[in-house]
């Protein structure tokens, strides 16, 4: 079988290629998440984690990281989440805030591909006394036949 495709170097050109598309090699959309609500002060603590199966490849669609403190701390300190396969992180987000309703939120989309045994994981942590925290960490993907 051969596959047909326009140049990205010259789009009125055809490139014959005996290879499909990513999105054409058994694709399969899933996700990750964490989603905690009235979360007390921890130390880091992994949320979930993700390895590329062998012989896939993982296109990354979207992350989003919320945290939110929902009950004041006795005394504040940082709260984060983060979404990372090593330091630095894909991406972070912390805020230092005592206030209820205090805190952050970032989505990222089409952040890259990545190869089969990489791994990804999710980690959330408080170092308050005291006080809730709500925390979402997703990150939604499609692996594909490498």
């Amino acid at each position: 079988m051969v596959f047909v495709a326009r140049r990205r170097d010259r789009p009125s050109e055809l490139q014959v290629s005996p290879r499909a598309e990513w999105y054409d090699r058994n694709p399969n959309m899933t996700y990750q998440y964490y989603h905690g609500t009235g979360v007390a002060p921890h130390s880091v603590v992994a949320r979930w984690s993700y390895t590329v199966p062998t012989g896939k490849k993982a296109f990354i669609e979207s992350l989003l990281i919320m945290i939110q403190r929902t009950a004041v701390a006795t005394s504040a300190g940082r709260f984060r989440g983060d979404i990372a396969a090593t330091y630095p992180a894909f991406m972070k987000v912390y805020n230092y805030g005592n206030v209820v309703g205090s805190g952050e939120s970032r989505n990222q989309g089409y952040t890259g591909c990545l190869p089969s045994g990489f791994a990804v994981s999710a980690i959330t942590e408080d170092l308050s006394t005291g006080g809730t925290v709500d925390y979402w960490l997703d990150m939604v993907f499609c692996e594909f036949d490498a």
